[in-house]
This record gives structure tokens, sequence and C-alpha cells, in this order.
């Protein structure tokens, strides 16, 4: 899915100001957020499935490469998935390191990958400002 490194494909979604930009010596996509005095710091940038070319269905376990730029800063990350009755799961990720993890995140086996219709990828933060960076964005299928 190349639509996926591209940064213009993701919206905003955060309770400050979130901006994504593409870093082409990381080749991956750099999410940084500066949040107002006062609220509680999330990040869950969005990324819409262009179906049906960019179908689920079948998909088992979604994988990608993590860092961040705080690892202390991050409360949690979470892998939230929105099905197309408007139905979200929130799957927990390791927070990321300030150096490149796998991530590796098994869908739960009651849930079709077709009913996928949104991804968002994204942190409670501890800080006022925080970025994380994800690549390699790859889905597993089952035989």
């Amino acid at each position: 899915m190349p639509q996926l490194v591209d940064p213009v494909n993701w919206r905003k979604n955060s309770s400050g100001e979130q901006t994504a930009a593409y870093d082409e010596d990381e080749n991956a996509l750099c999410f940084t957020t500066e949040y107002p005095a006062g609220v509680d710091r999330w990040t869950y940038p969005e990324y819409t499935l262009q179906l049906p070319q960019e179908s689920l269905a079948g998909a088992r376990i979604i994988a990608f490469e993590a860092k961040s730029s705080e690892p202390k800063g991050i409360r949690q990350m979470l892998l939230m998935l929105v099905l197309k009755n408007r139905k979200t799961l929130q799957l927990k990720v390791n927070v990321p390191d300030t150096e490149w993890e796998e991530c590796r995140i098994q869908l739960p086996p009651d849930i079709d990958g077709g009913e996928i219709v949104k991804i968002r990828l994204g942190i409670n933060s501890r800080r006022d400002r925080i970025s994380y960076r994800i690549r390699n964005v790859r889905f597993f299928y089952a035989r």
C-alpha cells in the first residue's frame, strides 16, 4: 500500500497541533504533536483504507517499525482498527524506543480483516511536544 507512506493520506486526529511529514533519511512517516496546556494528550493519525483494493480481508498480522523521540514521554501506543459498523478495536503496542523496533500486532481471531475501514496508529503523551516515526508497514495474510 504505497499510499501509507504519504503523509497527506493520514487525517489529523489529535488533541494538539499534529503534523505529519515524510522523513527521507529514515524512509519513514514522522508524526509530531504539540499540545496546549491542560489537555489530555493524545495523537492518533487516521488512514482510511481505499476499498476494495486495500481490503484487509484475510489479514492476521499488522507489522511495522517504530521509534520515538522520547520513549519516557509516551504513556501508551495503540493500533486502533475502525470497523464498518463503527466499532473500534484498541490493540496495545509496545512503546517504541529511540532506535527502530519491529512491532507485530496479531488481529483477534474473531475479527474479519475485511471489516476494517480505517487504521489509527498513535500515542498518548506525557509531554507537551512529542514525535514518533513509523515505516515498513506490512500486512500478513492467512493461507
